[in-house]
Protein backbone atom coordinates (compact mmCIF):
# COMPACT_ATOMS: atom_id res chain seq x y z
CA UNK A 1 0.00 0.00 0.00
CA UNK A 2 1.35 3.31 -0.53
CA UNK A 3 -0.55 5.78 1.46
CA UNK A 4 0.83 9.20 3.47
CA UNK A 5 -2.01 9.00 6.12
CA UNK A 6 -0.89 6.85 8.74
CA UNK A 7 -4.80 6.39 9.96
CA UNK A 8 -5.55 4.57 6.75
CA UNK A 9 -2.32 3.11 6.73
CA UNK A 10 -3.10 1.21 10.24
CA UNK A 11 -7.28 0.65 9.56
CA UNK A 12 -6.08 -0.83 6.29
CA UNK A 13 -3.47 -2.82 7.18
CA UNK A 14 -5.36 -3.81 10.39
CA UNK A 15 -8.04 -5.71 8.28
CA UNK A 16 -5.71 -7.51 6.09
CA UNK A 17 -3.69 -8.92 8.53
CA UNK A 18 -7.05 -10.03 10.21
CA UNK A 19 -7.38 -11.80 7.18
CA UNK A 20 -3.69 -13.70 6.87
CA UNK A 21 -3.26 -11.21 3.64
CA UNK A 22 0.67 -9.78 4.31
CA UNK A 23 0.61 -5.70 4.17
CA UNK A 24 3.57 -3.57 3.63
CA UNK A 25 2.91 0.36 3.74
CA UNK A 26 4.68 3.02 2.22
CA UNK A 27 4.42 6.70 2.85
CA UNK A 28 4.90 8.50 -0.36
CA UNK A 29 5.67 7.48 -4.31
CA UNK A 30 9.27 7.82 -3.93
CA UNK A 31 9.09 4.73 -0.83
CA UNK A 32 6.61 2.72 -3.11
CA UNK A 33 8.25 2.52 -6.21
CA UNK A 34 11.71 1.87 -4.31
CA UNK A 35 9.89 -0.88 -2.27
CA UNK A 36 8.57 -2.29 -5.49
CA UNK A 37 12.20 -2.65 -6.78
CA UNK A 38 12.73 -4.75 -3.97
CA UNK A 39 9.70 -6.74 -3.62
CA UNK A 40 7.16 -8.89 -5.54
CA UNK A 41 3.56 -7.85 -4.85
CA UNK A 42 0.12 -9.42 -5.89
CA UNK A 43 -1.64 -6.02 -5.77
CA UNK A 44 -0.98 -2.43 -4.72
CA UNK A 45 -3.16 -0.08 -3.59
CA UNK A 46 -2.43 3.30 -4.36
CA UNK A 47 -3.36 6.70 -3.30
CA UNK A 48 -3.96 9.46 -5.34
CA UNK A 49 -3.54 12.19 -3.78
CA UNK A 50 0.11 12.33 -1.75
CA UNK A 51 2.85 15.29 -1.49
CA UNK A 52 5.65 15.17 -3.68
CA UNK A 53 4.89 12.09 -5.56
CA UNK A 54 0.91 11.73 -6.56
CA UNK A 55 -0.47 8.16 -7.14
CA UNK A 56 -0.81 9.05 -10.87
CA UNK A 57 3.43 9.75 -11.85
CA UNK A 58 3.47 6.92 -9.07
CA UNK A 59 1.72 4.76 -11.71
CA UNK A 60 2.97 6.21 -14.30
CA UNK A 61 6.29 5.06 -13.20
CA UNK A 62 5.35 2.07 -12.16
CA UNK A 63 4.25 0.95 -15.60
CA UNK A 64 6.65 3.08 -17.80
CA UNK A 65 9.66 2.64 -16.09
CA UNK A 66 9.55 -0.46 -14.05
CA UNK A 67 7.49 -1.69 -16.37
CA UNK A 68 5.62 -3.58 -13.51
CA UNK A 69 1.86 -5.03 -14.31
CA UNK A 70 1.10 -6.60 -10.65
CA UNK A 71 -3.17 -4.68 -10.33
CA UNK A 72 -2.76 -1.77 -8.56
CA UNK A 73 -6.16 -0.28 -7.32
CA UNK A 74 -6.03 3.62 -6.59
CA UNK A 75 -7.37 4.88 -2.94
CA UNK A 76 -9.37 8.22 -3.33
CA UNK A 77 -11.75 10.69 -1.74
CA UNK A 78 -11.53 12.37 -4.71
CA UNK A 79 -15.45 12.37 -6.22
CA UNK A 80 -14.54 14.90 -9.60
CA UNK A 81 -16.57 13.64 -12.28
CA UNK A 82 -13.85 11.93 -14.50
CA UNK A 83 -11.72 10.46 -11.48
CA UNK A 84 -12.43 6.74 -12.71
CA UNK A 85 -12.07 8.02 -16.42
CA UNK A 86 -8.28 9.57 -15.03
CA UNK A 87 -7.78 6.15 -13.04
CA UNK A 88 -8.63 3.44 -15.78
CA UNK A 89 -6.62 5.76 -18.82
CA UNK A 90 -3.35 6.07 -16.06
CA UNK A 91 -2.88 2.03 -16.37
CA UNK A 92 -4.25 1.48 -12.80
CA UNK A 93 -7.12 -1.57 -12.44
CA UNK A 94 -9.97 -0.36 -10.63
CA UNK A 95 -10.68 2.34 -7.37
CA UNK A 96 -11.50 2.30 -3.71
CA UNK A 97 -13.05 5.18 -2.60
CA UNK A 98 -12.46 6.51 0.77
CA UNK A 99 -13.66 5.96 3.02
CA UNK A 100 -14.10 2.25 2.55
CA UNK A 101 -15.47 -0.62 4.98
CA UNK A 102 -14.10 -3.78 4.69
CA UNK A 103 -16.13 -5.36 2.67
CA UNK A 104 -15.64 -3.07 0.09
CA UNK A 105 -11.20 -3.66 0.81
CA UNK A 106 -12.15 -7.62 1.02
CA UNK A 107 -13.91 -7.42 -2.60
CA UNK A 108 -11.02 -5.82 -3.93
CA UNK A 109 -8.21 -8.17 -2.37
CA UNK A 110 -10.34 -10.93 -3.57
CA UNK A 111 -11.07 -9.38 -6.82
CA UNK A 112 -7.41 -8.58 -8.04
CA UNK A 113 -5.44 -11.95 -5.46
CA UNK A 114 -7.47 -15.27 -6.13
CA UNK A 115 -5.80 -17.66 -3.94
Amino acid sequence: MIEDKKIVQMYTQKLLTTWKVDCEAASDGREGIESILNEDYDIILLDLVMPDMDGFETIRIIREELKCNVPVVAITGTIAKDIEERIKDSGMNGVLFKPFGPGHLKKVVQLFCAA
